[in-house]
């Protein structure tokens, strides 16, 4: 039975950089709601209260301080500091003795399910299973990919971003797991990349005649990896929240507007739908919209701002067009052409 989780929030975050230089990515707010607070919102959903932290080197006492401010009267939380980022079974072993024999769940804290992980946590609790979960790609040489029966979904091999490969699915970064993958966890030699790969892990303990399941999850994910993935996921998690009801309504961190045009002040034009925070100011003649993620203290002057996340403090923004960005204080990023542009001191 599964009463444990580890959440791996050491990553760098280096395909966001320069976003990430100073800023931990799972921090960054997605319908301004921090990606890892959706995380272990997802992982409470499932009734787990014991819940691991893996810090990196990247803010370790920002992200620390914000999981304890908004989750610590609720949940029993180890924090615990892996340092370098060296691969997802050398974190998982960095929480070895918080695992102890017990059944556990390791979540990427960078990952985001459109249904969660409720269904593949309950089937779990009943046959206890090594369990992962997987979402079919378009580009299956990005990612870890497992060729599994189609009838019962076991799983025949693991590979680790394969050039070429007979399957299309994704391991999504979930991992319901026994305590029985330590062993060949411990037993790894670094890879290619200098790392810990769990896919190696779990593939040695099935040539080894281990049993494991291989769950195709029902909707979306994003691995928040590329401001790309950070925008889209904002975009689907806004229309996820709206529903079919298409009202405005209070809901997550701000007032979330339905997908009609209309006028807060004289000049300014919101496009929906978007969501803006409590104190956000339009300071006249501006179109925000579609698909804007406008966060607290932020003031918007003369500006067309679309597809984009602000968020931050005292941020003003004066006379721009800004499409496919996040600005987080004075650092605005922007995504032109699948390549990143970077600016600050605005």
């Amino acid at each position: 039975m599964v009463t444990k989780a580890i959440i791996l929030s050491g990553g760098e975050g280096t395909r966001l950089s320069p976003l990430t230089q100073k800023f931990p990515k799972q921090l960054i707010p997605l319908a301004n709601i921090p990606i890892i607070d959706l995380v272990i919102e997802d992982i409470l959903e499932c009734g787990i209260t014991e819940i691991c932290i893996i810090l990196g080197n990247n803010s370790p006492k920002l992200v620390k301080d914000h999981i304890n401010e908004k989750f610590s009267s609720g949940a029993n939380l180890t924090f615990i500091k892996q340092g370098d980022a060296l691969g997802i079974a050398h974190a998982v072993l960095c929480a070895k003795e918080f695992i102890g024999t017990d059944s556990f769940l390791v979540y990427l804290g960078d990952n985001v399910l459109e249904n969660g992980i409720y269904e593949y946590y309950l089937e779990f609790q009943t046959h206890n299973v090594p369990t992962i979960l997987l979402s079919p790609v378009e580009n299956p040489e990005a990612y870890g990919i497992a060729i599994i029966d189609p009838d019962d979904g076991s799983v025949f091999h693991l590979e680790e971003k394969p050039p070429k490969s007979n399957s299309n699915l994704a391991i999504v970064g979930v991992y319901l797991l026994t305590p029985a993958i330590i062993q060949y966890m411990e037993n790894l030699e670094p890879s290619h990349r200098n790392e810990l790969e769990i896919t190696d892990a779990l593939e040695n303990m099935i040539m080894d005649g281990g049993t494991m399941k291989g769950r195709i999850i029902k909707g979306w994910w994003k691995d928040t990896g590329t401001l790309k993935e950070v925008l889209d996921a904002n975009k689907k998690i806004i229309d996820k929240e709206l529903g079919k009801n298409n009202i405005d309504r209070d809901g997550l961190e701000g007032h979330l507007k339905n997908r009609t045009e209309y006028s807060p002040t004289m000049n300014d034009l919101f496009r929906g739908p978007l969501i803006i925070g409590d104190t956000t100011i339009p300071l006249g003649n501006s179109i925000i919209g579609p698909y804007v993620s406008l966060g607290n203290e932020i003031m918007i002057d003369n500006c067309n701002i679309s597809n984009s996340v602000l968020s931050g403090k005292e941020i003003l923004i004066k006379g721009m067009t800004i499409k496919n960005s996040f600005i987080k204080d004075k650092i605005w990023v922007e995504l032109k052409e699948n390549e990143l542009f970077v600016h600050s001191s605005m």
